[in-house]
């Protein structure tokens, strides 16, 4: 009998599961690079301090503050070319604000004079004395010596530096500052002033307060020198413009001479026109001598009522009397007789009628004078 044979089949052993296990996130160490990226606009750097940013802010700040003051005192210097006092008065003011001073002074030194030009108030006491300090000997003052030399000069403690019961440290206490500045004004390297700024708290005062300080003081050098130079083209011009209006005034009278040889009054009216427009707004009556008496031969006056001039001309004429007409002196004297004031008590008798007549408060008397004779007076009245 046949055998059924078996086939054995060998199966094999079925893979082993290898369990999937997380693995464990990197540590510091481990972990990749940073990831870079670009800070977005306005963001914040992470590596600048805040207390680093406030501080640029306040710099940034008090600069602004320092260019602006600057600025505006160079618009006063533009503003007032022949005058220094709005000038001194906005240094004063901008320091004090700029420093945090407790008060501010600009000092003038005039022939070893220092004046007060201008300053800061604090109380009506307080400034009182502060303007009785001045003037004062250039020498007397404590910061002499180092403005001398254009030095700056500081007083880290009033009670401490100054002398003891020196007027300094009683105006010191007075005012309330304990410490001050003085930066002076120089001109050619000397000294012609001082800016001066004080504190009710002790210590020194920062370098760019100095500096500040040291700018302020140029620009007041700026100011006073404008000044000077503008009051000086103006006094120039003046005296040009004057000399030509007596160049003018000399040539009409000339003028009308030649043209009347034989008629002396149209010189008389020329003669008195000419001193009255000189002398606006005075009023000129010229006068002659004839028969022992003054008679009126012409007056003039810029804008003067008709009447008044009548009534002048009304009183004339007078005796030639010196002792009571001025007129008759001057010309007796050969001198120019000048009357402050026509109606005092002691004025002569024939001026008080003039004065009355005429409603003038002061009188000159200018001789005509002949090299042979004394022959005729001009008089030039100024009114209030």
């Amino acid at each position: 009998m046949a055998t059924r044979e078996r086939k054995v089949v060998k199966r094999g052993k079925a893979p082993k599961r290898t369990k999937l296990t997380r693995k464990p996130p990197p540590t510091a160490i481990q972990s990749s690079r940073p990831k870079s990226h670009k800070p977005k606009s306005g963001e914040r750097q992470a590596d600048k301090p805040k207390s680093e940013t406030g501080r640029l802010k306040k710099l940034l700040r008090a600069a602004t503050d320092r260019q602006t003051a600057t600025a505006d005192i160079l618009k006063v210097i533009a503003s007032s070319p022949s005058d220094v006092q709005p000038v001194f008065e906005a240094i004063a003011t901008s320091t004090n604000r700029i420093v945090n001073g407790f008060s501010t002074t600009v000092l003038s030194i005039v022939d070893e004079t220092v004046h007060l030009s201008a300053y800061t108030r604090t109380n009506p006491a307080a400034d009182a004395a502060l303007k009785t300090f001045f003037p004062r000997p250039f020498s007397a003052v404590s910061w002499s010596e180092a403005i001398r030399r254009g030095e700056i000069f500081q007083i880290a403690d009033s009670e401490v530096d100054l002398p003891a019961q020196a007027p300094a440290r009683e105006l010191a206490r007075l005012r309330g500052w304990r410490s001050s500045l003085y930066v002076p004004l120089l001109r050619d390297l000397k000294p012609i002033g001082a800016i001066g700024v004080t504190r009710a708290e002790v210590g020194s005062f920062a370098d760019h307060h100095i500096q500040l300080l040291r700018t302020f003081a140029d620009q007041a050098v700026i100011a006073i020198e404008n000044a000077r130079h503008f009051n000086e083209v103006q006094a120039k011009t003046r005296e040009l413009q004057e000399s030509l209006e007596y160049q003018i005034a000399t040539a009409d009278v000339l003028n009308v001479i030649s043209r009347s040889t034989t008629n002396v009054q149209p010189v008389f009216d020329a003669i008195a026109t000419s001193a009255a427009r000189l002398f606006a707004p005075y009023e000129t009556t010229l006068t002659t001598i004839h028969d022992s008496q003054l008679h009126w031969r012409a007056t003039a006056s810029l804008g003067r009522p008709v009447e008044a001039i009548e009534r002048v001309r009304a009183i004339y004429p007078v005796p030639f009397d010196i002792n009571n007409s001025p007129s008759a002196r001057a010309i007796q004297e050969r001198r120019i007789i000048e009357i402050a004031d026509a109606t005092a008590s002691d004025t002569p008798k024939n001026t008080r009628r003039a004065q009355s007549a005429g409603e003038f408060r002061s009188i000159t008397f200018v001789p005509l004078l002949d090299h042979r004779f004394h022959e005729a007076c001009s008089i030039v009245r100024g009114f209030i």
